[in-house]
């Protein structure tokens, strides 16, 4: 339903938006989130009785990729990204952003205006925060975990394994496909299958397409800032080309 109801939308709005330019691209997503946040309330609070379809609804749930995409435009600007770096530059901020998630999803398990009217808005802000986090922090423990081989794998294959998933991982099916061990074997190879045959070729021909490399210095590295460290301030770069 997600992929469906929201994302293919959201595939069909966006790059219209951004034919328009990078200005058009950073209205759009704030009146796609504004839109979504007062939509959710309304079904709160006018059609109770259709709350539940809150998380599935494109005019409810649009926002919680736009807040990504509104990241993304605005840290090109080099005042946002220095916003942005002062907002994450004590080592406490990830400690900080898990405890809100764990808060939200804990307020969400007790009130559903809690969960839609707030949650929903609170965790996609939480997650667009924390990857800034990550990028801007390479050399963090948060950031060399991230980072480590193993993890960039299953991040490359999340995309065809989130597509493939749902054939085998289905607790409603009781075939030999959807029976624990052997389902998460069959996943990860049809996941595999997908991304060495259909998305792996698309990229090469993107990359056909557009050979030109992405320009350095679009978002060049943090400006050097104070960091708490054992309780002495230091200065440190974070040079996020090898992110």
């Amino acid at each position: 339903m997600w992929s469906l109801s929201i994302e293919e939308h959201f595939y069909l709005i966006w790059p219209a938006l951004m034919a328009f330019g990078l200005n058009a691209g950073r209205i759009g997503a704030v009146a796609m989130i504004f839109t979504c946040f007062v939509s959710r309330w309304v079904v709160l609070l006018y059609w109770p009785h259709s709350s539940a379809m809150n998380s599935s609804w494109t005019f409810t749930r649009l926002d919680t990729i736009a807040w990504g995409c509104l990241l993304a435009l605005l840290v090109r600007d080099a005042k946002w990204r220095g916003r942005f770096d002062r907002a994450i530059a004590s080592p406490w901020t990830p400690p900080i952003l898990g405890a809100a998630f764990l808060a939200t999803m804990a307020a969400s398990s007790v009130s559903a205006k809690a969960a839609d009217g707030l949650g929903f808005t609170a965790r996609a802000i939480i997650f667009s925060c924390l990857v800034w986090v990550v990028v801007r922090g390479e050399q963090s423990r948060l950031g060399k975990v991230l980072n480590h081989p193993a993890v960039v794998a299953v991040g490359v294959g999340s995309y065809s394994l989130y597509l493939w998933q749902q054939i085998f991982l289905n607790h409603n099916r009781l075939g030999f496909l959807n029976s624990f061990p052997q389902n998460l074997l069959f996943a990860g190879l049809a996941a595999w299958l997908s991304y060495r045959f259909v998305e792996s070729p698309f990229q090469r021909l993107k990359d056909r397409w557009i050979p030109q490399p992405v320009p350095q210095g679009i978002i060049p590295p943090m400006e050097s800032r104070p960091l708490f460290v054992d309780g002495v301030t230091q200065a440190v770069n974070c040079d996020p080309t090898t992110v």
